[in-house]
């Protein structure tokens, strides 16, 4: 077996500035929302609206799901206020809505 490329031994860094914001994955195919640790950057909050809020391709056609995270760090759909209980696959990339002012994200900080 032959591989390239460097070992990810830390977080991924990158600055996510208010509106949406396109973020590449740091983990393998078959990661979770939950695997990012997004918990430590995403502004909270239980109203979907003041909520930053994680955009997740979601079948054909340009649909997303769409999650946020409450004040007491649980994963919601912002489609209908409800809690999620399962992991949320992510692929390669997803976007962010930020709300809050412009900050440095450390995907993979969490674990």
């Amino acid at each position: 077996m032959t591989f390239s490329g460097e070992v990810k031994s830390g977080p991924t860094r990158s600055v996510v500035k208010p509106g949406l914001n396109l973020v590449a994955s740091p983990f393998p195919i078959g990661s979770s929302l939950q695997d990012l640790g997004l918990g430590n950057d995403l502004l909270k909050n239980d109203d979907p609206i003041q909520a930053d809020k994680v955009w997740i391709a979601a079948g054909a056609y340009g649909q997303f799901a769409t999650y946020y995270l409450t004040s007491e760090n649980q994963w919601f759909r912002a489609s209908d206020c409800s809690p999620v209980t399962y992991k949320i696959p992510v692929g390669s990339a997803f976007l962010i809505e930020r709300q809050g002012p412009e900050a440095l994200f450390n995907l993979g900080d969490g674990k």
